[in-house]
């Protein structure tokens, strides 16, 4: 059985250490069962084509399109204005960073290709649409893979629902959903469609646990995050001993860490120790201003030095979930500050640990005075071998029935997965097809409206009108009109998730980008549909756009005839001659 791993790992935006570890420490503990799998390079949907090396310069780039781009209202320039700030605080915080980054992504890169097992091409949302990358059972691993995301509702592949895997063994390790959100009746029921297919599912909070069998037929169990399959002496012989000592490490995620640096601050002063700071946030210098301790920020450092700092500090400040799992492990005094979302809170608990979390400070309230001075790990290693165990029965038993369903040639019906591509609904937007066309559409309509390119061609789109994916909606008819020409059909793109598509006329996709060099590779032409034609049912789970172009004859000779016939004439004067 060929399985494929997939998870945030290879392409985390702002280079989170844990994002690099945990799918792959869930490999190395299949490897050490004998169980073989490979990582899938997948760039999550919501990617972008960001720039890992040089992030200053992806946004540099979006400031520069967006400058160009002009406001039709008031409102919508406050908009752009407000989005041009907040780009250009992005490009202040990456460009004061841009050596450390770069020294950072070298280390990041070099991790990966040591220790990585993956496949050799990299995948992405639409490309699992059209490519099967030949696994028999999927496994989707950890983290915040689950959540809800701004234009694409939820990443198709983390929810093992791409077209590719379709038919194939789903199983669910250690997900999570991050802060639960309320989701709409639309998003529920794509959620709960999506993971109706995967045959067994784990978790790793209980309220995603809770939310899945309050709502679904579905079982699901809560185990540990990958890197505590292993205990410390694996992850000893991967760290790199930091050469400063007699510190404190503040490694903190995300922006609510103001009460975390407070109070590391605080037992600095107290302790008189070094304060180390890591963090995944773009701050030149780090954020802890207080004179009155020794400080120093780090942000050029590998995955390595990181569990480094981590395994040899005096005692650990952090608001990470990853930072508190390798806390665990190693056996440190740790303290626990604000973060929203209930992972922190719920690893704490399973491991009897709360009175680690720091409280909000009140008027005089001393916080660190409340804490303990010290920490008993002879129960909570009692608890990670158990947890462990389980963790382990729930992986062995789900692979095992997977195999199983396998070898006695066990099927999943196709119907569900067609039933839900025909439902599908999308905007198709009109185009001229070439430069110097008129019009006649009606632009009275709610919504409608004709755009026009620097390429000299129109564009006319309807906002309120959505197309369904049934393959009997119809086209309108043509109402472009081009000087000189006929028109003879349309060619139809469309764009899956994040890129655009031609559909040819054996029903297969091409992308647009590169089509010229693969039209030759394959000798396919684009589907001609006739005016006011039916639409084909686009065998794919998403379209989130599609264009219908305007094809011409000029004088009503196919240009495909003039050549053909201007070669001919041309052979028969080189005969004559």
């Amino acid at each position: 059985m060929k399985i494929g791993l997939i998870g945030i790992n290879i392409y985390p935006k702002y280079l989170n250490f844990a994002c690099g570890l945990h799918v792959w420490a869930f490999q190395q503990f299949l490897q050490q069962q004998g169980i073989e799998a490979k990582i899938i390079d997948y760039k999550p949907v919501h990617f972008d084509n960001f720039n890992m090396r040089h992030p200053v310069d992806h946004y540099k780039n979006k400031y520069q399109r967006l400058v160009k781009k002009t406001a039709q209202t008031p409102e919508e320039q406050e908009e752009k204005e407000l989005e041009l700030r907040e780009l250009q605080k992005k490009i202040d915080d990456w460009g004061a960073l841009y050596e450390e980054r770069e020294i950072r992504y070298e280390k990041f890169q070099s991790f990966i290709d040591r220790h990585y097992i993956k496949t050799q091409e990299t995948y992405d949302s639409d490309l699992l649409e059209i490519k099967d990358p030949g696994f028999d059972c999927y496994i989707c691993v950890t983290d915040v893979i689950w959540g809800l995301l701004p234009v694409h509702t939820f990443d198709r592949a983390f929810l093992l629902a791409s077209k590719a895997m379709e038919g194939k063994q789903k199983i669910s390790y250690a997900v999570s959903r991050g802060v639960p959100k309320a989701y709409t009746q639309e998003q529920k029921a794509l959620f709960f469609r999506s993971i109706e297919d995967i045959d067994d599912i784990s978790v790793r909070e209980r309220s995603l646990k809770e939310f899945i069998e309050e709502n679904s037929n579905k079982e699901a169990a809560v185990v540990l995050d990958p890197v505590m399959l292993h205990n410390k002496e694996f992850w000893h012989q991967l760290s790199v001993k930091p050469e400063e000592t007699g510190y404190i490490l503040l490694y903190y995620v995300m922006e609510q860490a103001a009460d975390t640096i407070a109070r590391t601050v605080e037992y600095a002063k107290q302790h008189d120790l070094l304060i180390v700071e890591l963090s995944d946030r773009p701050v030149k210098g780090g954020r802890v201003k207080d004179d009155h301790v020794r400080h120093i920020a780090r942000y050029d450092v590998s995955m390595e030095e990181w569990l480094g700092y981590l395994e040899y500090a005096d005692c650990i400040f952090t608001n990470s979930f990853h930072g508190c799992c390798y806390a665990i492990l190693f056996e440190k005094l740790f303290y626990v500050g604000n973060r929203d979302g209930d992972k922190v809170t719920n690893i704490l608990e399973t491991f009897g640990l709360q009175q680690l979390r720091m409280t909000k400070a009140k008027d005089g309230q001393d916080v660190l005075a409340d804490l303990p001075k010290e920490i008993d790990y002879e129960p909570v290693r009692e608890i990670l071998r158990n947890k462990q165990e389980q963790a382990k029965e729930f992986v062995f038993t789900a692979l095992k029935k997977a195999e199983q369903r396998i070898s006695e040639n066990i099927k999943k019906d196709p119907a569900r997965y067609e039933e839900h591509r025909r439902s599908l609904t999308y905007p198709l937007n009109y185009h001229s097809g070439k430069a110097g066309a008129s019009h006649s559409y009606d632009t009275e309509r709610l919504g409608a409206k004709v755009s026009s390119f620097a390429s000299g061609a129109i564009e006319y789109s309807e906002a309120e009108r959505l197309y369904k994916n049934d393959g009997a909606s119809r086209l309108e008819k043509n109402r472009f009109f081009l000087e000189g020409h006929k028109f003879i059909g349309w060619s139809i793109r469309l764009k899956i998730d994040n890129h655009w598509f031609w559909y040819m006329s054996d029903g297969s996709l091409v992308p647009v980008k590169g089509f010229a060099e693969y039209k030759k590779q394959i000798g396919l032409s684009k589907m001609l549909l006739p005016d006011e034609g039916t639409l084909p049912a686009i065998p794919v789970n998403r379209i989130r756009n599609m264009v219908a172009e305007a094809n011409w004859e000029r004088n009503g000779i196919s240009l495909l005839y003039k050549i053909k016939h201007r070669i001919l004439r041309k052979k028969n004067n080189k005969e004559k001659g």
